[in-house]
């Protein structure tokens, strides 16, 4: 996969899904789209190589989603060495995209073939946290996650995540990745009872242990 050419993919997203260029006359269910017109065909060029073609929706039901997950359940290439590699790499800031993925995946190892079961605590699937029925923009989705968004919240999007990720290799962790892992870890260990993830959050970044995160796309 050529990083610069996802960097530039990257570059051309944040205008396209910025705030202000909601495109209010263009609605997909309950999902509106967003403004492609000033694009050029140099520009859709690059997003299309790159599989980010804005405003790419999907109907997704509770059975497709499970099938998804089911289907990269038996892709051999998603082992937990994979995830982890992958994200101790999004950890240190080398590249945010691969922040997501062990989540993704953990969640993955829970999935087994069931129909759908509502349930009365949540909008989602008793079994699973699946919706229904859900309609979503998978390249905005993916988009977050580039940008090194990581949720739990969401498992209907772990799918196209997992599958995105697999174009990229297994990254190899250097003796600098460990060493900041190990100190992010003993950080977070020295927290006391009454501090906040937001203040957490701050103390980190003045430890210099967050810094890291710039590197890829977060200067852009």
């Amino acid at each position: 996969m050529n990083l610069k050419i996802k960097t530039k993919a990257i570059k051309i997203l944040k205008k396209v899904y910025h705030h202000t260029n909601v495109d209010h006359e263009t609605k997909y269910g309950d999902i509106v789209g967003y403004k492609t017109d000033f694009l050029t065909e140099e520009q859709w060029k690059i997003l299309k190589e790159s599989n980010l073609a804005p405003n790419k929706i999907e109907i997704l039901t509770h059975d497709i989603l499970v099938d998804q997950f089911l289907k990269l359940k038996k892709d051999k290439r998603l082992t937990v060495e994979f995830a982890k590699s992958i994200f101790i790499k999004g950890l240190t800031g080398e590249f945010p995209r691969y922040r997501q993925t062990l989540m993704s995946f953990l969640y993955l190892q829970k999935i087994t073939k069931h129909d759908y079961i509502s349930s009365e605590n949540c909008s989602g699937c008793s079994v699973c946290g699946l919706p229904e029925t859900t309609t979503e923009d998978r390249t905005h989705n993916l988009f977050t996650y580039y940008l090194g968004h990581s949720c739990s919240e969401y498992p209907e999007n772990f799918a196209v995540e997992l599958e995105d990720i697999l174009q990229y290799p297994k990254p190899n962790i250097s003796q600098r990745d460990k060493d900041y892992l190990i100190k992010l870890l003993l950080s977070i260990n020295s927290a006391d009872d009454n501090e906040t993830p937001g203040q957490l959050e701050k103390r980190i970044g003045k430890e210099k242990l967050s810094a890291r995160s710039q590197i890829a796309f977060g200067s852009i």
